[in-house]
């Protein structure tokens, strides 16, 4: 019986054949025609595949003939697919058990069978797909997902299975996302998998009063094995200078309070076992797998996770400053725009959820809360209405405007860009809030601590002529508008844990519980 994909290619030379019979001088000569281009697709062992098969196209472009002909080319394979776990992936999901017993039951891999060759070409793509986009679908896990569509619409990763086919680590090398903090993440979860083998990880107990320098605790003594662990002491468990600068060091890493004090909050980040971490760090591998062609040498990116901005010039990181982000009950969603334009002086129209549910219960308790804050009262019109005429318990076909000055929301100047959730980064008056370690405090829009700056820097990157008069547009009182020359990509990412390039890893709190949800689905097969 002839197989369904030898019948496809039989039948494609039939009609491919079919011209030579008009010329040929009788039918036996055209069947003889057939049957020499049959034996000659058995002499060169050229793969067959029917015209509707996902790889189709891959062999069209090689002319069927077999990629995974060589014992030492699928080894190459097995061998990256390995490597996958480093990236956060399971070697699993890509069927590298069944590669193994397909490649140790073959005997002569110049013919090898059909059922490896499609399977190792599967595997690589899916791999190579995963390392370039990631393995899941961003807007299908991520709620406040904004972005355009997560894959582009090129075949980029079926282009470097063919172009490397000699070497197949350079296509998963080129498929890997090359920007920094991506592959400084990658360094510190491999190192972290090799410590997890390692070490054991007793728990602290966290039901106890918190540990002061000078106090003596046996918990001390695990605290000093787990930040200490190569420095022996003469007295294990009192809490000394060395082990609180240790202990500093470590509330840094996760964002927490940096006063040296072993409370709750500090033990159960002592208390996150080496497997936890993977977990996190495995998580935001692939967040930056959806962000890895969104990227640009020259941008604005904003880490709600961690309530950082940062501007990258020529792809390095130039210049930070803190945020503040939206709280969880109103997440700042991730997006990619471009920032087009600044507004000085600005005022204020107060969105209607927060009308609602922020401003309506301080004007029922107080009205003189409007003119406090300078709010005026506006119809839809844009004329101004007075406060005490108003029905506050009802009401309705009413804005609220804050005038612009010291005490507006928005501070002393908007950085703008198009989006559908009226999303921009903006300047604020509430300064004290940036000292905090963890800043998820507005209602999803981002405060920027050095905002002015930020603005001079992006005016002077642009070569905005208006780069020198910032002063005097500020001093002028009135609300302005000022367009770059040309605009800059911003992006907001969402990012639990991060490595810098000395290895050492920062885990910040899941502030919108989302890991779960993609820890789940990545280790799903």
């Amino acid at each position: 019986m002839i197989k369904k994909s030898t019948a496809n290619v039989v039948a494609f030379l039939l009609i491919s054949t079919a011209s030579a019979f008009s010329h040929a001088e009788n039918t036996t000569e055209a069947i003889e025609d057939l049957d020499s281009s049959l034996s000659m697709m058995t002499l060169t062992h050229t793969l067959t595949l029917p015209f509707d098969h996902p790889l189709y196209s891959i062999y069209s472009e090689v002319g069927f003939e077999y990629l995974w002909a060589s014992k030492d080319k699928l080894l190459q394979l097995v061998h990256q697919l390995e490597a996958l776990q480093f990236d956060g992936l399971d070697p699993r999901h890509y069927d590298i058990e069944e590669l193994y017993w397909r490649i140790n039951n073959t005997e002569n891999f110049q013919h090898i069978d059909t059922e490896l060759e499609v399977l190792a070409t599967t595997s690589m793509l899916n791999a190579l797909s995963h390392l370039m986009y990631g393995k899941l679908k961003a807007d299908e896990i991520e709620p406040m997902w904004r972005y355009e569509r997560q894959r582009p619409l090129d075949q980029r990763h079926e282009a470097l299975l063919i172009k490397h086919q000699s070497n197949i680590s350079t296509a998963f090398d080129q498929a890997r996302p090359d920007f920094p903090p991506y592959q400084q993440l990658r360094s510190a979860y491999q190192t972290l998998l090799a410590e997890l083998k390692l070490h054991e990880w007793p728990f602290i107990s966290e039901d106890r009063p918190s540990i002061r320098q000078g106090d003596r605790d046996p918990r001390v003594v695990l605290i000093r094995e787990r930040l200490l662990p190569s420095i022996d002491h003469p007295d294990p468990d009192f809490y000394d200078e060395a082990l609180a600068e240790a202990v500093i060091e470590f509330q840094k890493s996760f964002l927490l309070t940096t006063d040296g004090i072993v409370g709750p909050a500090t033990l159960r980040a002592m208390n996150m076992s080496p497997a936890d971490k993977l977990n996190q760090i495995q998580v935001n591998l692939e967040r930056m797998r959806w962000l890895a062609n969104e990227m640009e040498e020259e941008m604005v990116l904003v880490d709600i996770a961690g309530a950082k901005l940062v501007y990258y010039e020529n792809a390095q990181p130039v210049w930070e400053t803190r945020t503040q982000v939206g709280r969880p009950a109103r997440p700042t969603p991730l997006m990619k725009s471009r920032i087009t334009h600044f507004t000085f002086n600005p005022t204020w129209t107060i969105p209607p959820t927060i009308l609602r549910q922020d401003k309506l219960p301080e004007i029922r308790r107080d009205i003189s809360y409007l003119q406090r804050n300078n709010i005026r009262v506006l119809d839809y019109s844009g004329a101004e209405l007075q406060a005490d005429e108003i029905d506050w318990s009802n009401p309705g076909g009413i804005m609220l405007r804050q005038d612009s000055g010291p005490a507006n929301a928005l501070g002393q100047v908007v950085i703008r860009f198009p989006n559908s959730e009226a999303i921009y980064l903006h300047d604020t008056p509430s300064k004290r809030l940036f000292e905090r370690d963890q800043r998820a405090f507005s209602s999803g829009c981002i405060r920027v601590e050095n905002a002015l700056d930020l603005v001079s820097i992006l005016m002077e990157a642009t070569q905005t002529p208006e780069a020198q008069q910032i002063d005097s547009l500020l001093n002028s009182r009135q609300t302005r508008n000022v367009s770059l020359r040309s605009s800059i990509p911003v992006l907001l990412a969402y990012w639990t844990a991060e490595a810098d390039d000395k290895g050492h890893i920062i885990f910040r709190p899941d502030i919108y519980n989302h890991d779960k949800r993609v820890l789940t689905a990545l280790n799903a097969h």
